[in-house]
């Protein structure tokens, strides 16, 4: 089950420097090996780490399907914290539909159900995406409350992956407050692609 992690690593990393094709090639082959592999855990780790490449080309029928099979598979087995990553995949999925109406309190209701179980690191793949849905709602101060708190934890934690998607997301919540905020918004969006650079992140700078 190591070498169906090791492929559904090797598909989000390529992910992140940009290249989507081959991350689709270690996606499919993750999970064919990790549906062969005979442990739940692993068949839904490895659907987390892909999940997001499906997202990334908008495949929102193979989205929709992998996320009903990390649903299942993990609420068979007890596998609570991956049930919650699978609830935040939901609300992400239908986020980046446009829908912010329902996909906002599954967003939510994963961040509460992660962070009350002390998984800070997973819990912070979704925090973007909250403030993002937030601030679709005019919740703008509510959102940077949140994005500057999960900065300052990446910072002071040394872990600092999401620290370019979390600047990308605090510019445009900035800039879709006021026309004030478009300096500041502009500052952080610089920052993210710098960040980004840091990280040879191709998929964040692009975005930024």
């Amino acid at each position: 089950h190591h070498a169906t992690l090791l492929l559904a690593g090797m598909a989000r990393s390529l992910l992140y420097r940009g290249l989507l094709d081959r991350s689709l090639d270690y996606a499919r082959f993750a999970i064919e090996e990790g549906e062969k592999s005979g442990y739940p855990a692993t068949l839904c780790r490895s659907l987390i780490l892909v999940l997001p490449v499906y997202l990334a080309v908008e495949d929102w029928q193979r989205s929709e399907r992998h996320i009903a099979q990390l649903i299942d598979v993990s609420a068979a087995h007890s596998l609570w914290p991956l049930r919650s990553i699978a609830t935040g995949l939901q609300g992400r999925w239908l986020l980046l539909q446009g829908n912010s109406r329902d996909g906002v309190p599954l967003l939510k209701r994963a961040s509460e159900e992660l962070e009350s179980q002390r998984h800070e690191m997973l819990n912070m793949d979704f925090v973007s995406d909250l403030g993002a849905g937030l601030a679709a709602f005019g919740r703008h101060e509510e959102a940077l409350a949140l994005l500057m708190n999960a900065l300052d934890a990446q910072k002071r934690g040394g872990k600092l992956l999401f620290v370019p998607a979390l600047l990308r997301v605090k510019g445009l919540i900035l800039a879709s407050r006021s026309a004030k905020d478009y300096p500041e918004a502009e500052r952080s969006l610089m920052s993210s692609i710098e960040w980004a650079r840091r990280q040879s992140a191709n998929l964040f700078e692009l975005k930024s």
